[in-house]
């Protein structure tokens, strides 16, 4: 049973997480190492939850030179602890895309989409925490924030 699963996507959508060990998802997770998207919308995943989930993002990003390019946390209970966990775990280091793509003109071409619409704790000090781990990161992508309860501050952090 230890051998890795060949899934590429993974809708885990409306899935209810409260009363589970997020330890069991990470397991599962950590054994599909082609996933290029995830989506654990509206499950009910709070900081701690993504904290730990986020070390398996780090892992597959690791392990596979960034293929998971696409994560969808929509309509969860996500603050800013939880922003930074997911923004310095998802968003791969420009070198570790690089040893995969062998060329800069290879990175650039890659985007990575986060969707975290709908999780209102996040708020505009969510929205900086994410900002700046992009931009040190220095890879592209797109931050879809819908209802997170951002004001003009925000918004200004992320231009």
């Amino acid at each position: 049973l230890d051998r890795p699963l060949l899934i590429t996507k993974l809708d885990l959508e409306g899935w209810n997480t409260v009363g589970h060990d997020p330890c069991l998802l990470g397991s599962v997770l950590l054994r599909c190492p082609s996933l290029t998207w995830l989506s654990l919308a509206n499950t009910g995943l709070t900081d701690d939850a993504v904290c730990s989930l986020s070390t398996c993002f780090k892992f597959l990003q690791d392990s596979s030179g960034g293929q998971l390019a696409k994560l969808n946390l929509r309509g969860n209970k996500i603050s800013p602890i939880g922003c930074e966990a997911i923004a310095r775990n998802f968003f791969p280091k420009a070198s570790v895309q690089q040893k995969v793509a062998g060329s800069q003109a290879a990175l650039q071409n890659k985007p990575y989409c986060l969707d975290l619409g709908q999780n209102s704790p996040i708020r505009d000090l969510g929205a900086a925490v994410l900002a700046n781990e992009l931009k040190a990161q220095g890879c592209l992508g797109s931050l879809l924030l819908r209802d997170c309860n951002l004001t003009a501050t925000g918004f200004a952090s992320l231009a």
